[in-house]
C-alpha cells in the first residue's frame, strides 16, 4: 500500500509541475503581450508586492519554473535527453563504439590527434607501396627467396 500511495503522489508531483511550467510559460505570455517588447524574466507586469520576503519567495519559485521552461523548450537538451535514451538501448559493442567516439570528438586536441594519426598512417601505406613497386623481381627474389618462375613440373 506505501508503495502505490508513493507512485500517486509521485504522478501527483510530476502533473503539478508540468501544470506549473505551463502557468510560467502563460504569464510570459503575458508579459510580452503587455508590454510589447521582452522583459526580464523574473519581472512581473500588474503585480505589486511590497512584502519584501514575498517577493524574494516569488523570485525563487520564478527562478525555479523559469529554469524548467527553459529546459522544456530548449530543443538541444531535448535532443541530449532522446539521445541519452537511445545510448541505452544499445548493445554493450555499440556502447563501447559510442563511447570511443565521444573520446576521439569530445575536444579541440584528440580531434587533432586523431587527424594527425590518420595522416600518419596514410603515409606509412603510400610508403610501403610505392616501394614495393619500385622494387623489381630480381630484388625480390634476393631479399626473400620468393620464386617467380614457373616450376618445372612433367606433363602428364
Amino acid at each position: 500500500e506505501l508503495q502505490s500511495r508513493l507512485s500517486i503522489l509521485t504522478d501527483d508531483f510530476h502533473r503539478l509541475e508540468k501544470d506549473n511550467v505551463a502557468l510560467y510559460e502563460k504569464l510570459r505570455y503575458q508579459e510580452n503581450y503587455q508590454s510589447g517588447r521582452m522583459q526580464r524574466p523574473n519581472s512581473y507586469v500588474g503585480i505589486n508586492i511590497d512584502s519584501e520576503s514575498s517577493s524574494r519567495q516569488r523570485n525563487d519559485v520564478t527562478e525555479k519554473y523559469h529554469n524548467l521552461y527553459e529546459e522544456t523548450i530548449n530543443p538541444f537538451r531535448q535532443f541530449k535527453n532522446q539521445e541519452t535514451v537511445r545510448g541505452q538501448s544499445l548493445n554493450p559493442a555499440e556502447r563501447v563504439a559510442m563511447q570511443f567516439t565521444k573520446l576521439l570528438t569530445g575536444n579541440k586536441y584528440s580531434r587533432l590527434l586523431f587527424v594527425a594519426y590518420a595522416i600518419l598512417l596514410h603515409f606509412l601505406v603510400f610508403f610501403c607501396m610505392y616501394e614495393v613497386m619500385t622494387q623489381g623481381p630480381a630484388e625480390v627474389k634476393r631479399q626473400g627467396n620468393i620464386h617467380f618462375d614457373k616450376p618445372n613440373t612433367p606433363d602428364t
